[in-house]
């Protein structure tokens, strides 16, 4: 396969100078994949957009359904709506088989019906209302059955995706309990402490921010390796990366990864999720995060908590509204680009050349890059009036004044121009008329 990194990445950011790849030092890249797509923000499209060669194409990939970006705006959503994009639904699903628990229940969730409870051999649900209990029931679930039933190494093969962090079925209280329970202290297992955590080694633990001179990033998740007291650094491996070490005044980037939150999750996949749904989750329970959660799993999905709450979150369609104006903007192009669609009777030769006069015209007046231009030729010698006319027409933008149009060349109306035998309007004429051209 080829080789996956993040935008960032590709973009080679570093906070001292923000993105190295502009349009000035683009990508050489002529077609780009952009996985997880609804992950994109406005400002993070904008740059990667930027440092592509106006030749280029992309390719977006992404689900509207899950959880919107973190940042501004709702691109992905924005271009399908626009229609200025070709758009294909992907039906085939590859991650499971298509009579899978996972796959029926997923459709069910984002269709806002109640998912089929306990009735495949990889979609389960266990009851608990009680907040403790519940957050005892996942961990035995997690350390004890799930490994028994399924063969599943709990740590590298299970994740608890919880929808908020506060609360005992929180990510906080859920990373404490399942350490003790999936990594307990013992013999050989060093330590470092860092305010209330407890640093272990064979725990599991994610980046909660970039840093580019180890070239790990947020959501980066790895197992400790090593904790060396006397070199005071701690050292976790990262899957496809090797060891990375931490200074022990560095560790305060990490956090305990046996819980996270779902949001976290959104562009990743395991093998098996475990999730606590709980009505004291009730300002986080939506139907795309329930749905987010569920599409993370390949083998296998556990509900813990209760049936209230999962219809909550299956009832809960209301996504707090973005507000963007690229949709607005997509819709103006259109428009603007049908107003583009200029006929002329009576327009003799060089027909050609004037359709990429303005044509050209139109994208330095506007710095667009594929508007369109309609010409219908047919005996006609425009004038240096009707010419610088029909140019400042057809460059104009609503609201602003027109743009300022000179003559700086002659054009022959010849027959090797305008390729008809029998030259100009049919006569063969030779003669010129003025070029006209966006002054700057």
């Amino acid at each position: 396969g080829r080789p996956a990194q993040t935008i960032h990445r590709l973009l080679e950011y570093n906070p001292e100078a923000g993105f190295v790849r502009d349009e000035h030092d683009p990508l050489a890249v002529d077609y780009l994949i952009v996985d997880e797509a609804s992950m994109l923000g406005l400002e993070l499209a904008h740059h990667l957009l930027e440092a592509l060669k106006p030749t280029a194409h992309v390719l977006f990939v992404g689900d509207v359904n899950q959880l919107p970006s973190v940042g501004a705006g709702d691109v992905l959503r924005d271009l399908i709506r626009s229609g200025r994009a070709a758009v294909a639904q992907l039906t085939t699903i590859f991650r499971q088989a298509a009579d899978s628990g996972i796959v029926v229940n997923a459709h069910r969730i984002n269709q806002g019906q109640f998912p089929a409870l306990n009735e495949f051999g990889d979609f389960y649900f266990f009851g608990e209302k009680r907040p403790g209990k519940a957050a005892d029931l996942l961990v035995d679930i997690v350390g004890r059955r799930i490994p028994a039933k399924f063969g599943l190494y709990p740590i590298d093969d299970v994740q608890v995706l919880a929808p908020m962090y506060r609360g005992a079925c929180g990510v906080d209280d859920l990373n404490a309990r399942l350490q003790e329970a999936l990594n307990p202290a013992g013999p050989g297992k060093t330590e470092r402490r860092l305010g209330e955590r407890i640093f272990r080694v064979g725990d599991k633990v994610m980046q909660t921010r970039n840093d580019y001179d180890k070239r790990v990033f947020n959501g980066d998740v790895g197992r400790i390796a090593a904790v060396d007291p006397v070199l005071k650094e701690m050292a976790v491996l990262m899957p496809g990366r090797g060891l990375i070490h931490y200074d022990f005044d560095e560790i305060g980037a990490l956090t305990h990864a046996f819980a996270t939150t779902i949001h976290k999750a959104q562009g990743a996949e395991y093998p098996c999720v475990v999730v606590p749904l709980l009505t004291q989750h009730y300002v986080m329970l939506q139907r795309n995060l329930l749905y987010t959660a569920v599409t993370r799993a390949r083998r296998l999905v556990v509900l813990v908590g209760t049936r209230q709450a999962i219809q909550i979150a299956v009832n809960n369609d209301e996504v707090k509204r973005r507000y963007s104006g690229l949709g607005h903007r997509l819709k103006a192009i259109e428009r603007q680009e049908q107003e583009y669609e200029v006929q002329v009777g009576n327009f003799s030769p060089p027909c050609n050349h004037w359709a990429l006069i303005l044509r050209e015209s139109g994208k330095r007046a506007r710095g667009q890059q594929t508007p369109r231009a309609l010409f219908v030729c047919l005996a006609f010698v425009p004038s240096l009036f009707s010419c610088c006319s029909l140019t400042r027409q057809f460059c104009s933008v609503p609201g602003e004044p027109p743009p300022r149009v000179s003559v700086s060349a002659t054009l022959s109306f010849a027959p090797s121009v305008c390729g008809r035998p029998s030259g100009c309007a049919g006569g063969g004429c030779g003669r010129t008329a003025p070029f006209p051209a966006i002054s700057t």
